[in-house]
């Protein structure tokens, strides 16, 4: 092994990390859309609640209004409009984090499998050093063992 692939392969451990750092803060985000998108469907759910109380409360009256309670059914139509268009926000914040979830579950793998190989890669290169050290050792000990016996 040259010590070139050994930096190639650090570089490429580097760039995995940093896509994987990447996927988890798109991962993040996504997660923080679905909590808000979900906020908002409460939001328009509970508008909706207030509203079918209203209604309630006026079909319980005594004399009915007929022009309120006309008001009150186009509020409450336009209400469940807005539930269902938040509710479809909020579905497609899911599928994007749940994207976003699985990408960086595939980075993270993409980036310990890259650990790995660099980790085997500089084993072998130190392995392969010790040996030329020894081997280099061995030579000199043997050359100093042959002036010995000239001497």
């Amino acid at each position: 092994m040259s010590a070139k692939q050994s930096t190639a392969i650090r570089t490429l451990v580097r760039w995995r990390a940093f896509q994987e750092a990447l996927a988890e803060r798109e991962c993040q985000q996504a997660s923080a859309r679905v909590l808000e998108a979900r906020a908002a469907v409460d939001e328009a759910e509970s508008v909706v609640a207030a509203i079918r109380n209203r209604r309630d409360e006026l079909l319980g009256a005594q004399a009915l209004d007929l022009g309120w309670l006309r008001a009150v059914d186009e509020f409450e139509q336009r209400a469940a409009d807005e539930v269902r268009a938040r509710s479809d926000t909020l579905d497609a914040a899911n599928r994007v984090r749940e994207e976003a979830v699985s990408e960086h579950l595939q980075a993270r793998s993409r980036s310990r499998v890259a650990e790995t190989r660099c980790d085997r890669v500089v084993l072998q290169e130190n392995d392969l050093e010790e040996k030329r050290l020894f081997d280099r050792m061995a030579s000199l000990i043997a050359v100093g063992a042959q002036e010995n016996r000239h001497d």
